[in-house]
């Protein structure tokens, strides 16, 4: 198991450092989130004015099939823009899956592993900056950091189950933000289309319907299936 000098720094002060590094962790949470709904309003704008304008077009089609069609469409592609936009999400999904890990053990986890990472580069810093120094300097850090060496991955799992409860509130509040454009979308959609407001009932297709929708319709046309009509309830 891997030591360190910091470990040996850091250990018996775990509760006292929970508090300053949950405040930092909210900040940069925080600050990632309004970036991150900052970027995508704009991309939500454009969906929304889309379906609106697919909706308020289907009322004057004597078949309203293409605007149906059109409207999942939007939303299937939204929806790939943001897979396409969350890998880290998508792989921590895979990863509590495999693990078979609740949301907060799977938070302590990560919470751990960005302690265990953040211990280790300042220990990679002061390395470099001690390189340079004179031979005694260096001797003295090598005893010192030998001295007070400590497993590394006790002290970090510690600090993490410190931190966890003060951020776990921040997380979940960063997260509704970040989650805000995309529900959005999805309120338009089913004003749209699943509860038929502007396509006059002519579809009422809930979200995961909808992104179904495209792909059957290229399934009846090719082998006169009637699958559009099952995911419409019909």
């Amino acid at each position: 198991m891997a030591q360190g000098w910091i470990a040996g720094f850091l250990r018996g002060h775990e509760q006292r450092l929970a508090e300053p590094l949950a405040f930092v962790g909210e900040t940069l949470l925080r600050r990632e989130a309004v970036e991150w709904a900052g970027t995508e309003a704009i991309v939500v704008v454009i969906v929304s004015i889309a379906l609106a304008l697919i909706g308020w077009l289907g009322q004057f089609l004597w078949d309203p099939e293409p605007a149906v069609i059109a409207a999942s469409l939007v939303l299937l592609a939204y929806f790939a823009h943001i897979t396409w936009k969350l890998p880290p999400i998508l792989k921590l999904a895979w990863l509590a899956w495999r693990l078979k890990l609740p949301p907060r053990r799977l938070w302590l986890f990560v919470l751990h592993r960005i302690v265990l990472a953040g211990m280790r580069r300042v220990e990679r810093l002061v390395a470099d900056e001690i390189a340079g120094a004179a031979w005694y300097v260096r001797g003295a850090a090598t005893v010192g950091a030998w001295w007070t060496a400590v497993p590394h991955d006790k002290v970090a799992w510690h600090i993490a189950e410190a931190t966890a409860p003060l951020l776990w509130r921040h997380a979940l509040r960063v997260a509704a933000l970040a989650l805000a454009p995309l529900l959005l979308v999805v309120v338009m959609f089913r004003v749209s289309v699943t509860y038929g407001l502007l396509l006059d009932r002519a579809a009422h297709l809930d979200v995961w319907d909808a992104l179904l929708y495209p792909f059957a319709a290229v399934v009846d046309l090719l082998f006169g299936t009637a699958l559009r009509t099952m995911l419409k309830g019909g």
